[in-house]
C-alpha cells in the first residue's frame, strides 16, 4: 500500500483521490499541506459509512463519525474536560492487565506463544475498565472478542464497511453475518450491564 502511494504521488503528484469502494478518498502526501488542510473545517468530512449507520442505530454517533459543527463541539468538550481525565486510575489498570499478560507468558515460557490476537483482550478490558469501573466478567470471553471484531480485527470488517452492498449479496464470506451477530452480542451486553446497574 506504501509502495503503491509512493508510486501514485510519482504520476499525479502529492494530491490525488480515487475512489475506495463505494466513497471517494483524497490522499494527501505533503506534510505542510496536510496540515493545513487538518486546520481546516472543510476538510473534516467523515465518510457516512453504513457500518457505522449499523452499529449506532441509523445514527452518526462519536467523535469519529463526526464532522461539522457536531464534531467542533465534541472536539472542544473532549479537549477541556478530558485533559486530565482518570490519569492516575488508567495507569494502575494498566499495570494489573500488564501483569495478567506478563504471569500468562511466564507460564508459557517453556512452549511457542502465538501472539495474534494476544493483546486485543487487555486493551479491551483497559477501556471498559476506565468507563465502567470493572472489568468484562472472565467468562465473558465472547464479549471482548466481539468488540475486537467490530473494531476491525478481521479485514472483512473493512470490506463489509466499505462495500456494503457487495457485503450483504454476499453475507456469509464477506463477514457481514459475524458483525451483525458481534454488534448484538454486545449491545446486549451493554444494555444488560446498564440495566444492573440502574437496579443497583
Amino acid at each position: 500500500m506504501v509502495q503503491r502511494s509512493a508510486e501514485l504521488t510519482q504520476v499525479y503528484g502529492n494530491v490525488y483521490a480515487f475512489n475506495f469502494g463505494e466513497h471517494a478518498a483524497v490522499v494527501i502526501n505533503d506534510y505542510k499541506t496536510l496540515k493545513e488542510a487538518f486546520q481546516r473545517s472543510e476538510c473534516t468530512g467523515r465518510p457516512k459509512l453504513e457500518a457505522f449507520l449499523f452499529i449506532h442505530d441509523n445514527q452518526l454517533r462519536g467523535i469519529g463519525t463526526q464532522d461539522g459543527e457536531p464534531w467542533k463541539q465534541l472536539r472542544r468538550f473532549i479537549v477541556k474536560q478530558m485533559r486530565e481525565y482518570g490519569k492516575k486510575s488508567i495507569e494502575s489498570i494498566i499495570s494489573e492487565e500488564t501483569l495478567q499478560l506478563i504471569q500468562h507468558l511466564d507460564h508459557h515460557s517453556k512452549e511457542p506463544v502465538s501472539t495474534k490476537g494476544f493483546f486485543n483482550p487487555s486493551s479491551v478490558n483497559v477501556l471498559w475498565r476506565i468507563i465502567t469501573g470493572e472489568p468484562v466478567a472472565s467468562e465473558r470471553n465472547e464479549v471482548i472478542m466481539a468488540v475486537v471484531n467490530l473494531a476491525g480485527g478481521s479485514i472483512k470488517v473493512v470490506i463489509a464497511a466499505l462495500f456494503a452492498d457487495l457485503a450483504k449479496r454476499f453475507p456469509n464470506i464477506s463477514g457481514y453475518n459475524n458483525c451483525v451477530k458481534s454488534h448484538k452480542l454486545l449491545s446486549d451486553y451493554i444494555r444488560n450491564f446498564i440495566l444492573i446497574r440502574k437496579r443497583s
